[in-house]
């Protein structure tokens, strides 16, 4: 049931696009394709049916720097997507060797820099193998990848105190420079 209802709202989503063009941009999170049990999961074909539809219906692909340029100069949005990740899932690095880099689409992750044996465990107790250094210091060597911050060890901002916040974030900047 819950499958039918994704594939419905993505439906849904695409015919509002179509008919209710507007001068916006578009972001596009995803977490993984491959994991089922992850928020924000799509699978394989459907990423592959969408970007296919984003392709032949004249969107331009974007990072999210080149997104936060455009806002800041005040250029046109129109048909503008970025498309991110956030934690930086294992499956990632197939999806964008076979995927997004063949494809010359950008892609920014957001991935969490110290994150113990690379392995996040999610809210609803889910255990997801992360990316590693070395994994990133290979992506960044391609030029439809961007690396964005995101923080140390993934904690819950809103629930840790102003220092640790302000570390988390910080010290994510410096790890990605």
């Amino acid at each position: 049931m819950k499958k039918i209802l994704r594939k419905l709202l993505y439906q849904v989503c695409i015919f509002a696009d179509v008919f209710l063009k507007d001068k916006n941009a578009r972001i596009l999170m995803y977490h993984s394709h491959r994991m089922s049990q992850v928020f924000f999961n799509v699978s394989e074909n459907d990423l592959k049916w969408q970007l296919s539809y984003l392709k032949n219906n004249g969107y331009q692909f974007v990072t999210m720097a080149q997104l936060v340029s455009k806002i800041k100069n005040k250029d046109s949005l129109q048909n503008m997507i970025a498309i991110s990740y956030d934690d930086g899932h294992k499956d990632f690095l197939d999806i964008f060797n076979s995927l997004y880099s063949p494809m010359k689409i950008p892609v920014t992750l957001f991935w969490p820099t110290r994150m113990p044996d690379n392995i996040l465990v999610t809210s609803n107790k889910v255990v997801c193998e992360l990316i590693n250094k070395n994994d990133i210091s290979i992506l960044t060597q391609n030029p439809y990848f961007e690396l964005g911050s995101h923080s140390c060890t993934h904690k819950e901002l809103t629930h840790i105190g102003e220092n640790d916040r302000k570390n988390e974030i910080q010290i994510s900047k410096m790890d990605i420079e």
